[in-house]
C-alpha cells in the first residue's frame, strides 16, 4: 500500500497545472510540474536542465537572452568536443550506397566474394587480381566518380603472413573534420604543467645542493633543461609534420606528457587521416624521432667533452642520471675521471656539464618513445615493418616486461601506465597495408630498435665485463695521449 500511495502521489505532483483535474491525464501522463514563472526564469530553467527530449521539451533560442544563448551554445560545443575526444568521429555508411560500392570493384582489380557491413565501414573479402597500388588507384577513381570523394578505399590485412588482403571502404568525412578544441585546451594545460614541473625540479636541486652557488637554478632549469627540451621537441614535431604533409597525412595537435623527472616526457601525435602506405607510415614515425636522437647524441657527447675541458662550468649531479641507461653509462665511463666523483651529504655525485644532463634526459625520452606501445613512434615503426599483428605482440611483451621491473627503471612504470591507460585514440591504418617498406628502411628500423634497447636497459655498475672494457679503453686512450 505504501508503494502504491507513493506512486499515486508522485504521478499527481508530476502532472501539469492545466490538466491537474483532468481524469484522462491524471493517471496516465507524467510530465514535469511547472509553476507560473517569468520568461527569464523559464529561459534559465531550460538552459540549466539541458532540454533532454527535444520533442517533449522544445527550446526556442530566440526567447533566451544573448548571454544565455552564447553560454548554451558554448556548453553544447564543449559536450560535442568532449564526445569527439573520447569516442572519435563516426560517420555511418548509407545502406543505399552499398550496392554501388560493390560495383567499384572489378575482375581486374579486386573480385569480392563476401562482404561485412560495419557501422562506419564496409569490408569486402575476395581475391586481389593485380598489384595493390594499381588496384587501389582504380577503385578510388571509381569511387570518386560515383560519390565525389565521399568514400575512401584501403587494402588491409589482419597481420599474419598467410592472410589474404581485404578491401575496406570508409567514409572520408571523418578525416576532414576540424581539430578537436578540447584536446587543444588539454594540451595547453599540460604544457603549463610541464613548465611548472621543470621549475619545481630546479628548486629541488637548489635545496639539495646548498653548497653550490645560488645560480644552480639558472644552470639546471632555465638555461639548459627547459629551453633545450622545448627546442628539441619543437624540432621533433616540426619535422614529423613536414613529413606528414609531404604524404598528405593530417596530424592532430600534439599532446605533451608531464613528467616529474624530466619536466616534459615527449609529445603524442595522433594521425587523423590514413597514410598512403606502410612506407609513408615508417617515414612519418622514424624521421622526426631519428633527427631528435641524432641531436640528443651530439648534445650528450659535447656535454661530456665540456666536462673535461671546462670543469669550472660543471655542477654536481646524482650518478643515476648517467647510469640509468646502458648507453649513457658505458659512454660516461670512458669520459669521466675518478676525481670528478665525490661524496657530499650522503649523495653519490658526479661533476659534469649541464649539457650532458640535457643530452641524457633527451636520450631517455627518445628511448621511451621508441617503445612499441600504441600512439608511440616505436609502435608505428614496428607496424610499418612487420604489420600490426607483430606490433601488438611486441607491445604486450614490453608492457609485461616493464611492469615486472625487468628493466630496473621505476619511472618507466608510470610512463607505460600513462600510455596504456590514457584516453588516446588509435591511429588510422595505412590505405595500403600489403606493400612492405624496402630493405634500407628495414635496416634503419632494426637500428632504431637496437637504440631503444640500449637506452632503456640500465647500466650495471658492478658488472665485471663492462668495468674491464671501460678500464681497457681508458688505458688505450692514456697511451695515445
Amino acid at each position: 500500500m505504501f508503494l502504491v500511495s507513493y506512486c499515486f502521489v508522485s504521478s499527481v505532483l508530476s502532472a501539469p497545472c492545466s490538466n491537474f483535474f483532468s481524469a484522462s491525464s491524471f493517471l496516465t501522463k507524467k510530465k514535469r510540474f511547472c509553476f507560473v514563472k517569468s520568461s527569464r526564469q523559464r529561459g534559465c530553467l531550460q538552459l540549466f536542465r539541458g532540454c533532454k527530449d527535444s520533442e517533449k521539451e522544445p527550446s526556442d533560442p530566440e526567447k533566451l537572452s544573448k548571454p544565455a544563448a552564447i553560454f548554451r551554445s558554448f556548453c553544447e560545443e564543449t559536450k560535442r568536443e568532449i564526445r569527439r575526444f573520447f569516442l572519435g568521429d563516426i560517420f555511418p555508411v548509407i545502406s543505399s550506397d552499398i550496392p554501388k560500392l560493390k560495383e567499384a570493384c572489378s575482375v581486374d582489380t579486386f573480385f569480392p566474394i563476401e562482404s561485412a557491413v560495419q557501422l562506419d565501414q564496409v569490408e569486402f573479402y575476395g581475391n586481389l587480381r593485380c598489384s595493390p597500388s594499381v588496384a587501389l588507384e582504380k577503385i578510388q577513381k571509381r569511387l570518386d566518380t560515383s560519390f565525389g570523394g565521399k568514400y575512401v578505399a584501403s587494402l588491409q590485412t589482419n597481420g599474419s603472413p598467410s592472410a589474404k588482403p581485404y578491401l575496406v571502404i570508409t567514409v572520408s568525412f571523418a578525416e576532414k573534420q576540424p581539430l578537436n578544441r578540447f584536446r587543444i585546451v588539454l594540451s595547453i594545460l599540460c604544457i603549463g604543467s610541464c613548465i611548472m614541473n621543470c621549475i619545481e625540479r630546479g628548486f629541488l636541486y637548489c635545496y639539495h645542493y646548498q653548497w653550490e652557488s645560488t645560480n644552480i637554478f639558472m644552470k639546471y632549469c632555465v638555461q639548459w633543461q627547459v629551453v633545450g627540451l622545448v627546442l628539441l621537441h619543437i624540432i621533433w614535431i616540426s619535422v614529423q609534420r613536414i613529413v606528414a604533409k609531404y604524404y598528405n597525412t593530417r596530424i592532430e595537435f600534439p599532446f605533451p606528457i608531464p613528467s616529474h623527472r624530466f619536466g616534459l616526457w615527449g609529445m603524442l601525435s595522433h594521425m587523423i587521416s590514413s597514410p598512403p602506405d606502410r612506407t609513408a607510415l615508417f617515414d612519418i614515425a622514424s624521421i622526426g624521432i631519428g633527427t631528435v636522437l641524432t641531436l640528443s647524441l651530439v648534445v650528450f657527447l659535447v656535454g661530456l667533452y665540456f666536462s673535461r675541458v671546462f670543469p669550472q662550468h660543471c655542477t654536481f649531479y646524482p650518478t643515476n642520471i648517467l647510469f640509468s641507461s646502458l648507453f649513457t653509462g658505458a659512454v660516461s665511463r670512458l669520459f669521466k675521471e675518478q676525481d670528478l666523483i665525490a661524496d657530499f651529504s650522503n649523495y653519490r655525485l658526479v661533476k659534469i656539464h649541464p649539457l650532458a644532463v640535457l643530452g641524457t634526459n633527451s636520450l631517455l625520452i627518445v628511448g621511451c618513445h621508441l617503445l612499441p606501445l600504441r600512439s608511440l613512434d616505436g609502435y608505428r615503426i614496428l607496424a610499418s615493418l612487420f604489420g600490426r599483428y607483430v606490433a601488438d605482440i611486441a607491445s604486450r611483451i614490453i608492457i609485461l616486461t616493464i611492469l615486472l621491473r625487468l628493466f630496473g627503471s621505476p619511472y618507466l612504470i608510470s610512463f607505460v601506465l600513462m600510455i596504456w591507460l590514457g584516453p588516446w585514440k588509435a591511429d588510422r591504418y595505412p590505405r595500403n597495408e600489403v606493400d612492405e617498406p624496402n630493405t634500407k628502411r628495414t635496416i634503419i628500423g632494426f637500428f632504431l630498435m637496437l637504440w631503444m634497447v640500449a637506452l632503456m636497459l640500465p647500466y650495471p655498475q658492478n658488472w665485471w665485463p663492462l668495468d674491464q672494457l671501460a678500464l681497457y679503453l681508458q688505458t688505450m686512450r692514456a697511451k695515445k695521449g
